[in-house]
């Protein structure tokens, strides 16, 4: 990535955002991609989220032309909802899916399409995509699906690694009953399924599932979970975090409502009183204590093995 400069609170952003455009129309990438990185470092324009959701296009397309791939990757990963939500942002995924490649990318553009007729456009670039990628590696895609199919014999490390960098490089028709088989290992640890959970519901995947939380057995469906984090009482219980300790991580209350995605809603009803226990205050309540204790377990054993 192109160096980072100190920039004055009078600078005039929208003119360092026009001369990162116009480098960028001149084919001067590297240029264009230190411009564009002044300007979000320096805080860009959040006010208009439609210019500033272009602006990350460009700056990811000129990482692209300069084959900096992995930039281009964590671009997007930071910004995926902002990008689905908007045509060209769907556009780009498209285009940064193909070429990196990231089938994930692809799918995300598709289910996020605004209508059928933008959905049958992307399907059929990436049936083309997909047909001509499978014929050219058809031995990676086999060891990614061996290798994901049996997660639960790697290590936990080695597990977030197949499925952050392996599981996107392979099509999604590949990858589905890769996960599924994944999730029907009952050793796969609750952190690893969470993202293999996040997985099936992008792929559209629709089948009763079980897992196992705090010793006691669930079902759920893929297809019917929100997205993660997304629901009401996820919400809910960071909102409370949040207003009764603004100091607790936030990024820790995720953590550990992500151990019992998709069962959110179902585990929790009342969540004020789990965001007490949760910042380590005793609420009485022996249902939540015992869960927040299964919870905190899981979450050591993510912190030893990811450590």
């Amino acid at each position: 990535m192109g160096k980072l400069l100190k920039f004055s609170e009078e600078a005039d952003l929208d003119q360092l955002r026009k001369n990162a455009y116009a480098r960028y129309d001149a084919g001067e990438y590297r240029n264009a991609i230190d411009l564009f990185e002044q300007y979000f470092a320096a805080g860009g324009n959040p006010s208009d989220m439609v210019r500033e959701r272009k602006a990350l296009v460009r700056l990811g397309r000129a990482y692209l032309k300069v084959s900096e791939n992995q930039a281009a990757e964590d671009l997007i990963y930071r910004n995926l909802d902002a990008l689905c939500a908007l045509q060209f942002g769907r556009t780009f995924l498209m285009d940064a899916g193909v070429a990196l490649p990231n089938f994930e990318f692809c799918q995300r553009a598709i289910i996020n399409a605004f209508d059928e007729d933008e959905a049958d456009l992307f399907t059929i670039r990436l049936d083309n995509v997909t047909a001509t990628y499978t014929k050219a590696h058809s031995r990676l895609i086999a060891d990614t699906v061996r290798r994901v199919s049996h997660l639960g014999g790697f290590p936990l490390y080695e597990q977030e690694q197949i499925l952050r960098a392996e599981l996107p490089r392979i099509p999604v028709t590949a990858a589905g009953p890769a996960v599924v088989a994944a999730l029907r290992d009952d050793s796969i640890h609750p952190f690893v399924r969470t993202t293999l959970i996040v997985w099936a519901r992008v792929l559209g995947v629709n089948e009763e599932l079980a897992l196992q939380i705090a010793d006691k057995h669930y079902t759920y469906n893929p297809h019917f979970a929100k997205a993660l984090g997304e629901d009401s009482v996820s919400q809910a219980v960071r909102g409370q975090v949040r207003q009764q300790a603004p100091e607790f991580p936030d990024e820790m209350v995720q953590l550990m409502l992500g151990m019992i995605y998709p069962l959110t809603e179902k585990l929790i009803s009342d969540p004020a009183k789990f965001a007490t226990a949760l910042i380590g205050r005793d609420t009485g309540d022996e249902s939540t204590a015992e869960l927040l204790k299964w919870m905190n377990s899981q979450a050591e054993i993510v912190s030893n093995g990811l450590n």
